[in-house]
């Protein structure tokens, strides 16, 4: 996604950079490489974290209810 886009985006629906892991992990490494700041990379982190919890254990309750004839 190029800044212009970005930029619409964060003025227009700012809800949606807030979820997005990959805007999350862009604006660390940003921050990081350019800024030498690591003021959010461990909420980064623990954010990327929670979404991998929350994802595995979705697809634990949505398999566990699947039954198949033949394994």
């Amino acid at each position: 996604m190029g800044p212009g886009v970005r930029t619409v985006i964060n003025r227009e629906m700012p809800l949606i950079n807030e979820l997005n892991p990959l805007a999350h992990i862009t604006d660390t490494i940003y921050r990081v490489n350019l800024m030498d700041n690591f003021e959010s990379y461990w909420t980064t982190i623990l954010f990327l974290l929670g979404i991998t919890f929350v994802s595995f254990f979705i697809t634990l309750i949505a398999l566990r209810r699947k039954q198949y004839d033949h394994i």
